[in-house]
């Protein structure tokens, strides 16, 4: 059985990965607040697309949204969800970070103008 081992190196932001069955070493350079956000169940976005922001909270909310790609695609967030927001709450965090985005939700499908 292959057995890896995840420890945190010498920095913040550094991390010792051990393989037992090859007796590997390495070490990557990793965003620690973000696998520290991830771990407390909170969404973590730096420098995002809105594309991938989208599909994320498609999957944590089972939600399908539909915006016109075209308009939204040199957008870039960086932003923080805590893990009780709700869906509306999201996309009103969301209103107030891009201009003139407004959104309409029926049942499961949400529609982002």
């Amino acid at each position: 059985m292959n057995s890896l081992f995840l420890t945190p190196a010498r920095s913040p932001n550094e991390q010792f990965i051990y393989d037992s069955n090859t007796h590997s070493r390495e070490i990557n350079i990793v965003d620690a607040q973000r696998l520290s956000n991830w771990k407390e169940g909170q969404l973590y976005f730096k420098n995002a697309p809105f594309g991938k922001l989208v599909k994320t909270i498609e999957r944590k909310y089972n939600v399908t949204i539909l915006y016109d790609q075209e308009k939204y695609k040199n957008n870039k967030l960086t932003v923080k969800f805590d893990h009780d927001e709700t869906i509306d709450e999201v996309l009103s965090i969301l209103e107030g970070i891009l201009q003139n985005m407004k959104y309409k939700k029926n049942n499961d499908i949400i529609f982002i103008n």
